[in-house]
């Protein structure tokens, strides 16, 4: 996975842009997992959190995860885990992840997780000044019968919303 962080732009009367400066690409994941769907956000200071999901097959054995990295004051941080594993029950199935920060600068990262038997949920973490949370459940397994999609917005003085498209269980 490559990204780029942008040098500031300068603006000229009469000019949409009057030039744009790059940094070259480099390399944020490096990893020999197979890198799907990216999410970026920026805090209000310039901090910019990156985050991927990424899967790697060894015969009949699946590993997932989910990382982030932060760029700032010129360089990347080093890679955090934020779950990984085979568990079904915790780690992501699919690349279905939202990624949301709020006014503080705290990331909140939610993942979708498929499982066959206890039905499908929907997990979480955030990262503050102080490090990572512990994993939670947003959306409890059997809350839903089939999960199709979800989106995490940030709503008045930073209150937390998760839009959920899903089929509700039969006996419901």
């Amino acid at each position: 996975m490559v990204g780029q962080a942008a040098k500031p732009q300068r603006a000229v009367p009469g000019s949409l842009l009057a030039s744009a400066y790059w940094n070259s690409p480099e390399k944020v994941s490096n990893n020999i997992f197979n890198c799907t769907g990216a999410k970026v956000v920026a805090d209000s200071l310039g901090i910019v959190h990156v985050i991927w999901s990424s899967e790697h097959h060894a015969g009949s054995t699946y590993e997932y995860k989910l990382e982030h990295r932060k760029y700032s004051n010129g360089a990347w941080s080093k890679s955090f885990v934020i779950v990984e594993g085979n568990d079904a029950s915790v780690v992501p199935a699919t690349p279905d992840f939202d990624v949301v920060i709020d006014s503080s600068g705290r990331v909140y990262v939610f993942w979708l997780i498929h499982h066959q038997t206890q039905g499908d949920k929907i997990c979480w973490r955030s990262l503050d000044k102080s490090g990572w949370s512990a994993i939670e459940e947003a959306c409890p397994a059997g809350q839903f019968e089939k999960i199709q999609s979800f989106d995490a917005v940030l709503g008045k003085r930073d209150a937390l919303h998760l839009f959920v498209s899903a089929t509700l269980p039969h006996d419901l």
